[in-house]
């Protein structure tokens, strides 16, 4: 059997030390075990993530460090796959993460040879699309999946990371915490095996043993390969898509870019509204205006996909809860994207 175990909190709220704890206990509780902690610090540089934190959405190094955490995501399938016997590591790239991963948990022998496996992601993941991949990979094995949500109060955290080896700069950590998204196990299918603790004081035995018996529940209970999920979590997968931040947002920007277009049919109409609602000069109808719109809406979308254009939270909770069934009907929600959409506009 096996388990992937995200477990997520800003710098300082003890994560490593957590999860070496967790690794102990899990190799005391489960024999012939093998334990994997998969450490972001030691792949990607701290350095290099706090640059990225503030960089902007169209800074070419954004790109690569997706690539970067994606093509660890896939080094962490490939070990999955090596476990099950149902894939074999191909890829160069992969293999040099593979044998990293395998060279900083000590481990010089096949994972077959072990009759569990449990992965454990030591990585700030405040992005629930970063946990998101990590459960696509369990679902693929069929394998267990929970989040561990370690939590304290952020001036304890700011304190703890002065005396770190590598410490973040209190802005990353600031800008970390605000963008941080909790897991929602009751209104979120996948999220559903989910824990949090709270890191500023001591964590007690007690706590780590609720975490292991997450894990096992997970295991006992994993999540089918989507071809085979029933029809009422069919059912649910399309509320959640009708209910999804991205979803809404991208209705809305296609109709505003959509009314803006339609603008450009009369000059007259056009400048109007360019002057009262804009207040930069326009210089009439043509493609290349058309196609302003049509980037500025991209390129709005894209900040929000990202993660660089952070939505207020009232807002992300009414979307994610359902209380919004259309964007276009949230006049907060309106006023916000309509304003980015302006200042995207203003810069062509």
């Amino acid at each position: 059997m096996a388990c992937v175990s995200c477990v997520l909190g800003i710098p300082g709220t003890g994560k490593t030390q957590f999860c070496l704890q967790l690794s102990s206990l899990l190799k005391r509780e489960f024999c012939d075990s093998s334990v994997l902690i998969v450490s972001y610090d030691s792949l990607i540089p701290a350095k290099e993530e706090e640059l990225l934190i503030n960089s902007s959405i169209n800074d070419p190094k954004l790109s690569e460090w997706k690539n970067r955490r994606r093509r660890i995501v896939n080094a962490v399938g490939g070990l999955l796959g090596d476990f099950f016997e149902k894939q074999e590591f191909a890829n160069e790239e992969m293999e040099e993460i593979r044998t990293s991963i395998l060279a900083q948990n000590k481990i010089d022998k096949s994972l077959r040879l072990n009759k569990n496996l449990f992965v454990i992601i030591d990585d700030n993941l405040y992005y629930r699309s970063m946990r998101y991949e990590y459960f696509q990979v369990a679902r693929t094995y069929e394998c267990g999946f929970c989040q561990i949500y370690l939590n304290c109060d952020i001036s304890i955290a700011l304190q703890r990371n002065t005396s770190r080896m590598h410490s973040v700069s209190e802005e990353v950590i600031k800008a970390m915490a605000n963008k941080l998204e909790e897991p929602l196990p009751d209104k979120s299918q996948w999220e559903k095996y989910s824990i949090s603790i709270c890191t500023s004081f001591e964590v007690t035995d007690s706590e780590l043993s609720k975490t292991t018996e997450l894990i096992r529940t997970s295991i006992e209970n994993p999540f089918q390969q989507l071809n085979e999920i029933d029809e009422e979590i069919k059912q649910n997968s399309r509320q959640i898509s009708n209910t999804n931040i991205i979803h809404q947002v991208d209705n809305f920007l296609r109709k505003a870019a959509g009314q803006l277009i339609k603008q450009l049919n009369c000059y007259t109409v056009l400048q109007s509204f360019i002057i009262t609602h804009f207040l930069f000069p326009f210089k009439g109808k043509s493609a290349s205006q058309i196609n302003e719109v049509n980037t500025a809406r991209q390129t709005v979308l894209k900040a929000v996909k990202s993660g660089y254009l952070i939505l207020p939270s009232e807002l992300t909770t009414l979307v994610e809860t359902g209380l919004i069934v259309n964007a276009s009907k949230s006049d907060k929600l309106k006023e916000f994207l309509l304003e980015k959409l302006k200042e995207q506009l203003s810069k062509c």
